[in-house]
């Protein structure tokens, strides 16, 4: 989840991000967490039995440069996780047609090179919004895999 309510993430058995950002609660508690990180800011992960789960949020007012630093540092992560599957969901805040917003924007280039160079695949299919508020509508929510 990201931008989680806090006031729930830090009560709960959510498993946050240094900011409270980025979060994943764990409902069913039979599934065994092999480990976890929490102390990245804007991502956080668990791997459970031979996948790794991150969630991730970047703001949308970061510079292109932190945004940047932000794709290096979690594409440096992965590299803790050689030979098991990996799954990213979060809200990128970038902009882009092929996970169905209906314009692109800088970041979202970025983050297109970040997936490619990553062998990672997006699995937003359709044009339907991941976001709706107040009439309000976005593409920014993205989900992507190493297979």
């Amino acid at each position: 989840m990201a931008e989680p309510n806090k006031k729930r993430a830090n009560k709960g058995k959510w498993i946050t991000d240094s900011n409270c950002d980025a979060a994943i609660w764990i409902y069913n508690q039979r599934l065994q967490v092999i480990d976890y990180e929490t102390d990245n800011t804007g991502f956080v992960w668990v791997e459970l039995a031979g996948v790794v789960i991150y969630s991730c949020y970047s703001s949308p007012n970061c510079t292109k440069r932190e945004f940047e630093n932000y794709l290096q540092k979690l594409g440096n992560n992965f590299k803790k996780h050689r030979n098991k599957g990996i799954i990213v969901a979060g809200d990128l805040n970038s902009k882009a047609r092929i996970w169905g917003s209906p314009r692109e924007d800088e970041r979202g280039h970025m983050l297109l090179e970040w997936i490619a160079e990553h062998s990672m695949v997006t699995h937003n299919k359709g044009t339907d919004p991941t976001f709706i508020r107040r009439g309000s509508q976005s593409h920014l929510d993205i989900t992507m895999s190493n297979y």
